[in-house]
């Protein structure tokens, strides 16, 4: 079944979530992990917390701090996503 959606937001929180994450963003598309799937849609947004990413490389980390896309921590209010 396929659903279209122009966006789509995946928000991931926890230490219990970050191998979920790592699946979804550091490894290839895998039927074992259908949240890798959103790698192929063009555009997916995904929202995680620090405690998220302690599987991630720490490059994968660091790039996407850095490309900062509305980067805001979730501790913070939100200000401007420009």
């Amino acid at each position: 079944m396929h659903i279209p959606c122009w966006q789509v937001m995946i928000l991931i929180t926890g230490a219990h979530k970050a191998f979920a994450l790592y699946k979804a963003i550091e490894e290839g598309v895998n039927h074992m992990w259908t949240v890798s799937a959103f790698q192929q849609h063009p555009h997916t947004i995904m929202i995680c917390d620090e405690d998220a990413t302690l599987e991630l490389r720490v490059k994968t980390v660091k790039y996407f701090k850095h490309i900062g896309l509305g980067f805001c921590p979730l501790d913070q209010k939100w200000g401007s996503l420009v």
